[in-house]
């Protein structure tokens, strides 16, 4: 099952990157093109590419937060279990005065 995900999170991943490289390349390509008005192809799929490479940015600076917190959340979690299990009679602290 693991294998699974992490095959898959890695095919996103090359697919994400493939997407970036290619809009990158083609708005460069395509940067001095003859624009033939206001219903040009070549300016209406420059502007999809840049909303592509807008949108991949935001989930490459949002989408890593989610996993930040949850590790964190976990830490608070495990940090609090370890000062519960930390008594006296965990430790074998006889009390005979």
């Amino acid at each position: 099952m693991i294998e699974k995900k992490r095959l898959g999170a890695g095919v996103l991943a090359a697919l994400f990157v493939l997407v970036a490289l290619f809009s990158v390349a083609f708005i460069a390509v395509e940067a001095e093109h003859d624009c033939t008005g206001e219903d040009c192809p070549i300016c209406r799929q420059m502007a999809v590419c840049a909303n592509a490479l807008k949108f991949g940015l935001v989930l490459a600076v949002f989408v890593p937060a989610g996993p930040v917190a949850a590790a964190g959340s976990f830490a608070v979690r495990l940090a609090d279990a370890v000062c519960l299990c930390l008594t006296l009679i965990t430790l074998k602290v006889k009390l005979s005065n």
